[in-house]
C-alpha cells in the first residue's frame, strides 16, 4: 500500500512539472550599494580610483573619501585646510604616489601616502592649460558647443577640443599637432594612451594621432543595444561604455578599438544614474559610481546555486551520474557545463541521506528501512526493493562494488547505541543484503581504505574494523566525538570532520586535531572534498571554508604553526551559509573537475580552477594613533608617547575587499611576560592602557595566503619616565638617603618613648580591667556556691515536703484497703478527702517548682523574649482563675487597669509573677476585696496588688527583704516562715525582669504590693 501510494504521488508530481530543473542558478555577480547610512559622507559619487597602496578613493560633494574595503574614511573640511567639500575632479598618476584632487573653489588635495592633504598653492596659480577648461572632468557632460576641452593624455600630455579643431600638445605645455576635425556633439571623446578617440553612439570612432586621423568602427555585440553613455577614468585610464543593460570595458589591440563585456544585465538608465566607473581587473571588482545611490561594488561569482523543482530546497545526498552531470537524492540530473537539467523517469521514494551508482550504472538509496535499487537497462523506471529489519543509517560503496549498509538495532535513532552492518554484492544480478556483524555503537559513517580495513564513524567516535579478522578496534582521541564524515586522501591519510570538535587527521597511526577558524565555525564540520588543485573544501553550517592541503599535512607533521583557511559565505553566491552534512556522500567532485555540494538551499557548483580567491597578503599600516591628548604623528613605525597617555587607539589600515573573515589580524607586545596573541576584534583597532617607561615594541601579524605564513609588523612605542623614574632622581636620592636616615632614627626615638608612654597607660588600664575581672570572678563564685547551697536545700525541701503527704497518703491508703469491707462510709470518705487534700499540696508544690525552673530559664537580665501586649488582658485572665475560690470566700477581684495600657514587659514571667501574687492575696482574704492597677510614674511602671486580707507579720517581711538583699545568702527550707516557694520564684523573675517590689501590710488590715519596672525597657 505504501509503495503504491508512493508511485501515485510521484506520478502526479511528474503531470504537474516538465522533466526539466526550474529555478535556474542565482546571477554571475553580486552588488552591494553603499550611502551615507553606511558611512559615506553623500550618495553622489563623481569620481574612483584606486591608488599605488591598494586603496580606492571616491569624489563626492561632501569630501574625499577613501575605502579599504570595509570602512569610508572621509576627508573634508573637518580635517583639513580646505573650505569646500563639493569634490570636482582628479588628476595625477596613481604609481608615483600623486594625484591631485580639486574642489569647487580651486583648492587642492594632494593623495599621497595613504591620506590627503591640503597644498597651500592654488590651482589656479598652478601653469597648466586645464585652469581654462574643468570641465572636461564633468562626466555627465557631452555637449562641448562654444566651449573648450581639456583632455590629458599619457605622461603630462593633453589634447584640446573645440568645436572644429583637435590640438595635441607635450608635457611642456607645447602644441606638436593639430587637426582640423568637425564632430557631432553627441559623440564622446576620450584617450587611450597617447591616441584621443571619438566614438559615436552607433559604434563608429575615430581615431587622432600624430596630427591624422583614422575611421573605424567597434561592433556591439549582437543583441544589445546602441551606446548609450561613455565613462572616462582619467585617472586609471579606463573607458567604459554601456548600453541600457550593459557594461564594456573599452581596449586598444592592434590600433583598434575592442569591447570586453564585464557587466550583464544591469540597468545604466535613470533608476541608477550611474556617472563613474572603476574596473580591478586583478580582482575582478566593479565600482560604479551614481550620482544618487552612492557607491556600487559588483563582484563576480565563482560559485552557482541551484535549485530543483522540489518545494523542499534542502538538498543532502549527491552522486556523480556522469562526467559533468550529478544526480541528486530526488532524481534531479544537473548539467554543470550549462546549468541544465532534467528528472529521471523513475519513481524515487528516498530520505535523501544516502545515494550510490555503481559500476553498472544502477542508483541505489534507502527510506527508513526499505532499500531500493534502480535499473539503468530501464532507464530507472523499474526498480527492486528490500526491507530489512532496521532502520538504515546510510549506505557505503566500498571495494569490488560491495555496498555496506549501517543499521540502527533501535527504530528511534536519537535513542540508537548499537548497531548492525549488512552487505551486498552489486555486481551480482541476484544479490541480497547479507548480515555481518553488530557493534555496540551507533554507525554513522562508513569508509573503506584497503581490501582488509573499513573505518566506521560513531556518536562515539572512529572505530577501525579488519575485514579479515573481525577485530574493531577505537582510535584513541576521538572517544565521545560524533564523527560526521570520513573522507581519505590515501590510505593512511584519514581525514575525520566531528559534530563539536572540528577537523582531524589519522595519519600512520597518529592522531592530529586542527586548529578552528577565530570563530569557531569549522568546529561543527560536516564534509570534506579535495579538488584536483591542491586544496580541501570543508563545509559547516556557517559557510565553506576552502584550505590548501600540504600545509594542512605539514601542520600535521609539525612544520607549521597554524594553517590558513579561507572563508566563503552568502556573500559569494551561496542562497544559505549552511550546508548540509549527515549523508553520503556529504559532497562530490566530478571527473571534469567540479565539485557540487548540498546545503540548506539548493546545491553549490563550482569550478576551483575558475574560483581565485583574494588573499589577505596586503601590506599592514599605521592609519592613525590617537589617545586621550589627541592625533600622535607616526616617525618610520615609532610611537613617542607622554607618561600618562591613559588609553592609546592604534588604527590600522590593510586593504582588503574580499569576505572581512579573512582578515585574520593579532598583536602582541614583546616585552610583557605573556607570549599570548590577542586577536584585533575588528581588523583595524589595537587598543591597550598604561605602559611602564621605556622601549616597547608592538608586534602585528596577519596571516597572508594558504602558505599560511604570517606578515609581521613591529611598532617601538617610547614612553617617557616620570621625574621619580629617572637617573638623575636617583642620584638625588641616594645623596638624601644619610639625611634622612639621621632623622628617621631621631623620629623613630621619639616615637618609642611616645609608645612607652602609651604603654603604661595601656598596663594601667588593663591592671583596672583585671580587677573588675577579678572583682565579677569572685562575685559569680560566690553566686554559683549561693547557687549550690540552694540547690541542696531546694533538694531537702523537695524532699521534706513531698515525703510527709506521700507517707500519708500510704499510710491511708492502706487503712482503707485494709477496712473498706467493715469500715463506715463517713471513715472512708474523711480518708479519701484526706488523701485528695495531700494530693492537691503535691501538686502546688511541684506547679510552684515548675514555676521557678522556667524562671532560671530566663536566667541573665536582657535575655527575655520582647513583645508588646495589653495588660489590662493578662490580668482579668488571671483574675478568671481565681474568681470563684474568691466568692466562696466572700471576696472580690477588682480590675482597674485601663484597656489597651500596653507594656514590653516579659508576658509570661510577669504572669508567673501576678499569678502567685494573686494566689496569696486570695487565700489571705476573707470577706474582703483585692484590687489591681497600673500607672506609670518617674519613668516606673508601676503594678499594683492591694487586698484586705490578715496581713504580713513583721517577721515575714523581714524574711522577704533578707530574700531581696543579693549579698545575703537565702535560705529555703521547712524553718522560713514561708514554707511556699512563691515569694523565691517572684524575686528571681524580678531580677530577671529588672524589676522591683514594694511590700507594705498591717496585720489583720491588708496588703499592698507593688512591682516596678523601668520604662526604657519598653
Amino acid at each position: 500500500m505504501r509503495l503504491t501510494l508512493t508511485i501515485l504521488s510521484s506520478l502526479l508530481y511528474l503531470i504537474s512539472y516538465s522533466n526539466q530543473v526550474r529555478d535556474l542558478p542565482t546571477k554571475d555577480y553580486g552588488i552591494n550599494w553603499y550611502t551615507d547610512s553606511d558611512g559615506l559622507p553623500q550618495n553622489s559619487v563623481k569620481h574612483i580610483f584606486k591608488d599605488t597602496y591598494g586603496f580606492i578613493w571616491l569624489l563626492t560633494q561632501n569630501g574625499l573619501v577613501r575605502y579599504d574595503g570595509r570602512n569610508f574614511r572621509v576627508f573634508n573640511s573637518k580635517n583639513t585646510s580646505i573650505h569646500n567639500n563639493r569634490m570636482m575632479y582628479a588628476l595625477g598618476v596613481p604609481d608615483k604616489d600623486s594625484i591631485f584632487v580639486y574642489n569647487e573653489f580651486g583648492e587642492t588635495l594632494l593623495i599621497s601616502q595613504r591620506k590627503a592633504e591640503t597644498l597651500q598653492q592654488n590651482i589656479l596659480d598652478l601653469p597648466h592649460p586645464l585652469i581654462s577648461t574643468p570641465e572636461i572632468n564633468s562626466t555627465d557632460s557631452t555637449n562641448i558647443r562654444g566651449k573648450k576641452y581639456v583632455i590629458p593624455a599619457s605622461g603630462n600630455n593633453h589634447y584640446t577640443v573645440t568645436n572644429d579643431t583637435v590640438s595635441h600638445y607635450n608635457n611642456n605645455s607645447r602644441r606638436t599637432s593639430e587637426v582640423y576635425f568637425p564632430h557631432n556633439a553627441s559623440g564622446y571623446f576620450f584617450t587611450v594612451g597617447d591616441s584621443l578617440y571619438h566614438l559615436e553612439k552607433d559604434g563608429e570612432y575615430t581615431r587622432i594621432y600624430g596630427g591624422r586621423t583614422v575611421h573605424e568602427k567597434t561592433e556591439v555585440p549582437a543583441g544589445d543595444e546602441n551606446i548609450t553613455g561613455i565613462i572616462y577614468n582619467n585617472i586609471t585610464r579606463q573607458t567604459f561604455l554601456h548600453t541600457r543593460k550593459s557594461l564594456y570595458l573599452l581596449q586598444v589591440k592592434n590600433s583598434k578599438l575592442r569591447l570586453e563585456r564585464i557587466l550583464p544585465d544591469f540597468d545604466f538608465g535613470p533608476e541608477n544614474s550611474i556617472i563613474s566607473a572603476y574596473y580591478d581587473s586583478f580582482l575582478k571588482i566593479i565600482y560604479l559610481g551614481s550620482k544618487t545611490k552612492g557607491l556600487g561594488i559588483i563582484k563576480k561569482h565563482n560559485f552557482k546555486n541551484i535549485n530543483t523543482w522540489d518545494t523542499d530546497r534542502v538538498q543532502h545526498a549527491l552522486t556523480n551520474y556522469t562526467s559533468n552531470k550529478i544526480l541528486t537524492a530526488t532524481g534531479a540530473v544537473i548539467n554543470v557545463d550549462n546549468i541544465a537539467g532534467e528528472k529521471l523517469n523513475g519513481t524515487w521514494d528516498s530520505d535523501k541521506y544516502s545515494l550510490i551508482t555503481d559500476k553498472q550504472g544502477d542508483i541505489w538509496t534507502k527510506n527508513q528501512n526499505h532499500l531500493y535499487r534502480f535499473s539503468k537497462d530501464t532507464d530507472y523506471r523499474e526498480f527492486r526493493q528490500w526491507v530489512l529489519p532496521y532502520s538504515i543509517e546510510q549506505l557505503y560503496k566500498g571495494a569490488h562494488d560491495r555496498i555496506w549498509i549501517a543499521m540502527h538495532l533501535s527504530n528511534d535513532e536519537h535513542k540508537a547505541s548499537e548497531s548492525a552492518v549488512y552487505y551486498l554484492d552489486s555486481a551480482d544480478p541476484e544479490c541480497a543484503p547479507k548480515s555481518y556483524r553488530k557493534f555496540n555503537f551507533s554507525v554513522q559513517y562508513i569508509l573503506q581504505t584497503t581490501d582488509t580495513t573499513l573505518w566506521l564513524g560513531s556518536l562515539r567516535g572512529l572505530h577501525k574494523l579488519n575485514l579479515a579478522t573481525g577485530r574493531c578496534s577505537t582510535i584513541d582521541g576521538l572517544n565521545n566525538k560524533q564523527v560526521t564524515s570520513l573522507y581519505a586522501s590515501a590510505p593512511a591519510e584519514i581525514w575525520v570532520t566531528t559534530s563539536t570538535k572540528g577537523i582531524f587527521l589519522y595519519q600512520n597511526g597518529k592522531l592530529t586535531g586542527f586548529p578552528s577558524d577565530r570563530k569557531g565555525y569549522m568546529l561543527s564540520s560536516h564534509c570534506i572534498v579535495e579538488d584536483n588543485e591542491g586544496y580541501l573544501w570543508i563545509t559547516t553550517g556557517k559557510g565553506l571554508f576552502q584550505a590548501a592541503k600540504k600545509k594542512m599535512l605539514d601542520y600535521a607533521s609539525g612544520k607549521m604553526e597554524q594553517v590558513y583557511y579561507h572563508y566563503y559565505d552568502k556573500s559569494s553566491g551561496f542562497l544559505s551559509n549552511e550546508f548540509t552534512g549527515g549523508c553520503e556522500p556529504c559532497g562530490i567532485r566530478l571527473q571534469n573537475g567540479h565539485v557540487a555540494l548540498p546545503s540548506l538551499n539548493g546545491i553549490v557548483i563550482f569550478d576551483p580552477k575558475k574560483v581565485k580567491p583574494e588573499l589577505p597578503n596586503g601590506t599592514m599600516y599605521i592609519d592613525e594613533v590617537r589617545t586621550a591628548e589627541g592625533i600622535l604623528p607616526v616617525d618610520q613605525d615609532t610611537l613617542r608617547l607622554s607618561r600618562n597617555f591613559g588609553r592609546i587607539y592604534i588604527h590600522l589600515a590593510t586593504p582588503y575587499y574580499d569576505n572581512p573573515y579573512n582578515l585574520n589580524m593579532e598583536f602582541q607586545l614583546e616585552d610583557e611576560d605573556t607570549k599570548n596573541w590577542e586577536d584585533i576584534e575588528d581588523g583595524q583597532t589595537i587598543t591597550f592602557s598604561q605602559l611602564p617607561p621605556g622601549q616597547h615594541t608592538l608586534v602585528i601579524r596577519k596571516m597572508n595566503s594558504f602558505y599560511s605564513y604570517y606578515i609581521h609588523k613591529r611598532i617601538t612605542l617610547i614612553v617617557p619616565p616620570y621625574v621619580w623614574e629617572t637617573d638623575w632622581f636617583y642620584i638625588l636620592l641616594y645623596l638624601a638617603i644619610p639625611v634622612v636616615i639621621f632623622y628617621s632614627i631621631k623620629l623613630r626615638i621619639k616615637y618609642v618613648r611616645y609608645k612607652n608612654a602609651l604603654l603604661k597607660k595601656k598596663i594601667i588600664e588593663s591592671t583596672r580591667h583585671l580587677r573588675n575581672t577579678i572583682r565579677t570572678l569572685r562575685i559569680t563564685k560566690d553566686k554559683l556556691k549561693q547557687q549550690t547551697a540552694i540547690q541542696e536545700k531546694l533538694i531537702a525541701s523537695i524532699s521534706h515536703d513531698i515525703r510527709s503527704p506521700l507517707r500519708f497518703m500510704v499510710d491511708t491508703g492502706e487503712y482503707l484497703y485494709a477496712n473498706y469491707d467493715t469500715g463506715n462510709k463517713k471513715m472512708i470518705r474523711e480518708g479519701i478527702r484526706s488523701m485528695y487534700t495531700a494530693s492537691v499540696k503535691i501538686h502546688e508544690f511541684i506547679s510552684e517548682i515548675l514555676d521557678y525552673s522556667k524562671a532560671r530559664m530566663y536566667e541573665g537580665i536582657g535575655n527575655t523574649p520582647r513583645e508588646s501586649y495589653d495588660l489590662q488582658h493578662l490580668i482579668g485572665e488571671k483574675i478568671s482563675l481565681f474568681t470563684e475560690i474568691a466568692n466562696s470566700q466572700r471576696t472580690r477581684i477588682y480590675n482597674y487597669i485601663p484597656y489597651n495600657f500596653t507594656t514590653w514587659v516579659n508576658k509570661h514571667l510577669l504572669s508567673i509573677i501576678i499569678h502567685n501574687l494573686l494566689d496569696n492575696a486570695v487565700k489571705n482574704t476573707h470577706n474582703g476585696k483585692i484590687t489591681l492597677y497600673a500607672f506609670i510614674r518617674e519613668k516606673k511602671l508601676r503594678i499594683v496588688i492591694e487586698d484586705t486580707g490578715k496581713g504580713i507579720s513583721q517577721k515575714q517581711l523581714q524574711y522577704y527583704q533578707s530574700l531581696m538583699n543579693p549579698h545575703e545568702e537565702q535560705q529555703i527550707s521547712l524553718d522560713t516562715p514561708n514554707k511556699s516557694l512563691g515569694i523565691k520564684i517572684i524575686l528571681d523573675l524580678l531580677i530577671i525582669l529588672n524589676g522591683k517590689i514594694d511590700i507594705k501590710s498591717t496585720v489583720n488590715k491588708g496588703t499592698r504590693i507593688t512591682l516596678l519596672f523601668p520604662v526604657e525597657a519598653e
